[in-house]
């Protein structure tokens, strides 16, 4: 709700059309797969993962393996998008959580009734500082795992 202000027919459209879309393209795509590889080259793969890529290539040409490519790449991109927005967001609630908690805590030691003000050293909740924080912290990790072990997911 944050990033539609609270509206809640801005949230049902973007349920609705964020559920749609996918849906769309998905049933477009599986149109296009089935329309264009034959059961026979599916039957002669012989194994339970069958190489989309490679068949499509070799049953539209090389401009279907291209468009394959750019889909799968965007669909990859997408998914990322989604999750690393949400972890973002997450880690920036959990900064909020853990400064506010840090807030009240030295309120009640030194028993201040008035709000302390914030220093430009402290990192407060909504903020630029806590954004990009919380954008270290989400994608940091992963971005050195996937530097360090290139292949990792290869592997797995």
């Amino acid at each position: 709700l944050k990033y539609l202000g609270g509206d809640p027919n801005r949230t049902r459209q973007a349920i609705l059309f964020g559920s749609l879309t996918p849906l769309v393209l998905y049933s477009i795509w599986e149109a296009v797969f089935l329309g264009m590889v034959s059961v026979d080259s599916v039957a002669a793969d012989g194994e339970s993962k069958m190489q989309v890529v490679t068949v499509l290539g070799e049953t539209g040409g090389t401009f279907v393996k291209d468009l394959v490519e750019v889909f799968s790449a965007c669909a990859i991109g997408s998914s990322m998008a989604g999750a690393s927005v949400s972890l973002v967001d997450f880690f920036q609630d959990a900064i909020g959580i853990f400064s506010s908690a840090r807030k009240e805590e030295e309120d009640l030691t030194t028993k201040k009734i008035a709000e302390k003000q914030p220093s430009t050293a402290d990192i407060v909740p909504g903020t630029g500082s806590s954004r990009l924080l919380a954008a270290v912290l989400a994608l940091g990790p992963p971005v050195i795992l996937a530097y360090t072990f290139p292949d990792i997911f290869l592997v797995a």
